[in-house]
């Protein structure tokens, strides 16, 4: 362990105060520094830090781990790529051309800084170092090695989050639901955060990752999918949301555009012929009228074989 300049891996378990605010090791080898996996200074987030030759590389994961759950954290570096992995996925990686800087007076350290600084203020188990770089699914397979990994949801990207009232107010939700532990069966529950615009929002089963929302009123939602594997998000403490605004419709929303004739028309106001820039506005007026009668004497003209209606 000497060296461990060309490859690496750390990991551990941790669970860290969720009131915490500066670095949290896990292990590290400083004094001078080495190389560090802790938790993110002032953030929830996980970090892998290695000093190179030349410069430092941060490797700042995306996960939150102050939820309260045990989280597994592994960095791996293999010479050219340092990656963060968060229970078992990979968080965040940085190619990187340096090699780790060995320092002989640098002292590996479990909870802390050798000079008893960035102490992790929490708990951690089965903490490991390896002298190389421990592949994805050797690093699945220690997170399968502890007692529960917690699930991880995450809605899908692309689903619209703009409807209109009556017209597209029906939205399909699908979520990845990833949980490390096999054996363990997944429940998710879909719902609406505010108790007021809950009777508004009706799911095709509020129990399926993938479903339907139809909303009957305007308003903005903001929809919730918490799951839990029996054990970890009992407490609907593991989710991810979705905001989508449901707007009134307005006039431009009706028109159809007919071919036939060459113009925009309203299926639900055939008497409404055109507004001020020539197309429908939803009113029914004056020129409207108008129109209608100078079509309606054009088309009842027996001597007039033209008819624009």
């Amino acid at each position: 362990m000497s060296g461990l300049r060309w490859e690496m891996t750390a990991a551990g378990w941790i669970k860290a105060d969720v009131l915490t605010g500066g670095y949290r090791t896990l292990i590290g080898r400083t004094a001078p520094f080495n190389w560090v996996l802790r938790k993110t200074e002032n953030a929830k987030t996980a970090e892998f830090v290695l000093q190179g030759d030349t410069a430092q590389v941060w490797v700042t994961g995306k996960t939150s781990i102050l939820d309260g759950y045990w989280h597994h954290l592994a960095g791996t570096f293999d010479g050219q790529r340092a990656v963060l992995y968060v229970d078992g996925l990979e968080d965040a990686s940085v190619q990187t051309q340096e090699l780790i800087r060995y320092s002989a007076s640098s002292k590996i350290a479990i909870g802390g800084r050798r000079d008893a600084s960035h102490s992790l203020k929490g708990m951690a188990d089965d903490v490991r170092l390896y002298s190389y770089a421990l592949s994805p699914s050797a690093i699945a397979t220690l997170v399968q090695q502890g007692a529960n990994a917690i699930p991880r949801v995450t809605i899908v990207p692309g689903i619209p989050t703009e409807l209109i009232k009556q017209f597209n107010n029906t939205v399909t939700l699908n979520a990845n639901v990833y949980d490390p532990n096999p054996e363990d069966t997944i429940t998710g529950t879909w719902t609406v955060t505010n108790p007021q615009m809950a009777p508004f929002v009706s799911f095709g089963n509020p129990h399926a990752v993938q479903t339907t929302a139809t909303f009957s009123q305007a308003g903005v939602y903001t929809l919730r999918l918490a799951v839990h594997d029996g054990q970890a998000g009992l407490e609907g403490d593991i989710y991810d949301e979705i905001i989508i605004t449901v707007n009134e419709p307005v006039c431009s929303d009706l028109l159809v555009y007919n071919q036939v004739v060459g113009r925009y028309q309203n299926p639900l106001m055939s008497s409404d012929i055109g507004g001020p820039e020539g197309r429908p506005d939803c009113y029914v007026n004056i020129y409207d009228l108008w129109v209608l009668a100078a079509q309606w004497l054009e088309c009842n003209d027996p001597e007039n074989e033209a008819c624009s209606l």
